[in-house]
């Protein structure tokens, strides 16, 4: 091949391997996004989780205090049975909610990381500082939901094993005097459940704080509230 030949070879590869360097590029940026709304679909989650916990736990409760009404006059084993069936279905919330915050701290790793590293690939000293700026705001209101989300779990599993010691008492002595010696096992009961609910609450506020706030352009909307959440568009 001569020289002409070579250097018009040449030519043409150029555009060709600036074209597949700009698709590389491209790829990165929007697998970058996809982490960003993989995480907040993990929080939107345990916001919803969050939700259904505080449902879950009241509702056991409840069924406590209709069982032990000194006017209960229903079947006590169909009560008792209501009561039990409660704590199954908040213990089983209690799961799911930690099934919702595991995932969330990983994909919270992945992506931070990720943007911890592109930092280095600014040109521009003004933009990676916006951007290193960006991370740090975006990092504490994720720590925010962890510090909250993390409490949560250890109160919500101490309130379900209460509940369950409630359920073994009586399983063995349900009549009018084992009911008045949980009296005051009862009222701690209540009082262990409002801190719960304050817990609960945080955690709430601070996932909403963060799709509020990171949620990708144009995909959300406030429903409920002002809640936010996002479109259909964005969610998986």
């Amino acid at each position: 091949m001569n020289s002409f030949h070579r250097a018009r070879s040449f030519a043409l590869v150029l555009p060709l391997l600036a074209g597949l360097a700009a698709c590389v590029s491209g790829t990165k940026q929007s697998a970058g996004l996809r982490q960003v709304d993989d995480l907040l679909g993990r929080i939107e989650r345990v916001q919803a989780e969050t939700l259904l916990a505080r449902q879950k736990s009241a509702a056991a409760l409840a069924a406590l205090r209709t069982l032990v009404d000194p006017d209960f006059a229903g079947d006590p084993r169909a009560g008792f049975a209501a009561f039990a069936q409660a704590i199954d279905e908040s213990e089983r919330q209690a799961k799911a909610l930690r099934g919702g915050v595991l995932p969330m701290k990983s994909a919270a790793e992945t992506l931070f990381a990720r943007w911890n590293r592109d930092l280095d690939a600014f040109q521009n000293v003004q933009m990676r500082e916006r951007s290193q700026t960006r991370l740090e705001e975006t990092r504490r209101r994720y720590d925010a939901i962890v510090a909250t989300a993390d409490p949560v779990l250890w109160s919500y599993d101490a309130y379900n094993a209460t509940l369950r010691d409630h359920a073994l008492f009586l399983g063995h002595d349900l009549n009018a005097a084992a009911v008045d010696a949980l009296a005051d096992g009862i009222d701690e009961l209540e009082e262990q459940l409002e801190d719960l609910d304050e817990r609960f609450g945080a955690c709430e506020r601070s996932a909403i704080e963060y799709v509020r706030s990171s949620a990708l352009v144009g995909r959300i909307e406030v429903v409920d509230e002002g809640v936010p959440a996002r479109t259909p568009a964005a969610s998986k």
